[in-house]
This record gives structure tokens, C-alpha cells and sequence, in this order.
């Protein structure tokens, strides 16, 4: 087992052919492990309350909004907002993970969440997930009036080695925005 440890160690291509050999129901195990591990390593060598009070500090820019996900420790570190602008609607920037929304993600180390202080009522959150190699964010940016949610941006990450990447970003017309009941 230590000697094909090594193996993949010095040589990461190996891994590569190695999963072209397999079957398509032992690749998907070994994927489900390997993800596995990952949330494991994450959450056995991560200080969890620092980074998340770290990223309450430095997650969110002057008007409110979160900035981008970024890497930290074994983490990727994912902050969203919600803001009231009336009784009746809101803004908010909100982490899509993999087309899921980070709160019912599979990946979801953690997340806690606190009353904004400033205008009006809302909530900023802090998502912890592992770094996992080709994760998908969108990080959502849109608001809510009348009981429909209205996208308005959307900037997509990819996770590659440990960092977060832009790799795309779309402002949406109105006629483009998805709408959710």
C-alpha cells in the first residue's frame, strides 16, 4: 500500500490512468472517497471558529455586499448576504456550489450566520467547504420583490490546486434573469 502511495505521490499522472482503468461504478466510489477524505482532512486540521470570525472581519466590502470566495487553511472560505431594502424585498449575493446553494451543498463543512448591523434587516453568512479540485461557485448576486427572487450577476469560480479562480462573469438583463418562486 506505502509503495503505491509513493507511486501517485511523485508521479500525479498516475492517478489519471489509473482512474482510465477502472469501471465506471469503482471510478465513482473512489470519487465518493476521495471527497470524503477531503471533508475529513478539512475538518481534522482547520481552525473553524477563527477562520469563520476572520471571514466576518474581512468577507464583506463598505456597501454591505460579499466579496469573492477565497482559500484559507483547508478551506474555501464562501461569504453571502442577504440585506432588506423593504418589508417586502431584499438584495443579496449568495454562493451557488456545484448548481446547489451552499446551504444544502453535500460539501458544506459549516456555516454560521449573523444579523447585519447597519441598513436594514438581513443576515451575512459564512460557508466553509473543502478544497476540492474542479468545484464549481457561482456567486449570485440579485434581489427579491413581491415573493420572486431575480438574479442579476453571476461571477463563477472554479477551485484549482488551492485557489479560487474567476473563471467567468455575466450580468443578466432582465429579460435573461432566471426568476425563482
Amino acid at each position: 500500500m506505502i509503495e503505491l502511495a509513493e507511486t501517485f505521490r511523485f508521479r500525479p499522472i498516475a492517478s489519471a490512468e489509473l482512474c482510465q482503468w477502472l469501471d465506471d461504478v469503482t471510478l465513482a466510489g473512489l470519487a465518493a472517497a476521495v471527497r470524503s477524505e477531503q471533508q475529513q482532512r478539512a475538518l481534522a486540521n482547520g481552525d473553524q471558529d477563527a477562520i469563520i470570525d476572520e471571514a466576518f472581519e474581512i468577507g464583506f466590502i463598505d456597501d454591505g455586499m460579499a466579496v469573492a470566495p477565497w482559500v484559507r487553511g483547508p478551506f474555501v472560505v464562501s461569504p453571502s448576504i442577504v440585506l432588506a431594502t423593504s418589508a417586502s424585498s431584499h438584495t443579496s449575493r449568495l454562493i451557488n456550489v456545484d448548481d446547489t446553494w451552499v446551504w444544502n451543498s453535500n460539501e458544506l463543512v459549516r456555516e454560521d450566520k449573523r444579523s447585519s448591523a447597519g441598513r436594514g434587516e438581513g443576515f451575512r453568512a459564512v460557508a466553509l467547504l473543502p478544497i476540492i479540485e474542479a468545484m464549481r461557485l457561482d456567486q449570485v448576486t440579485g434581489r427579491q420583490r413581491q415573493g420572486m427572487y431575480e438574479a442579476r450577476t453571476v461571477v463563477s469560480f472554479e477551485v484549482r490546486g488551492s485557489a479560487v479562480v474567476e473563471v467567468a462573469q455575466r450580468n443578466l438583463g432582465r429579460r435573461d434573469a432566471p426568476r425563482f418562486d
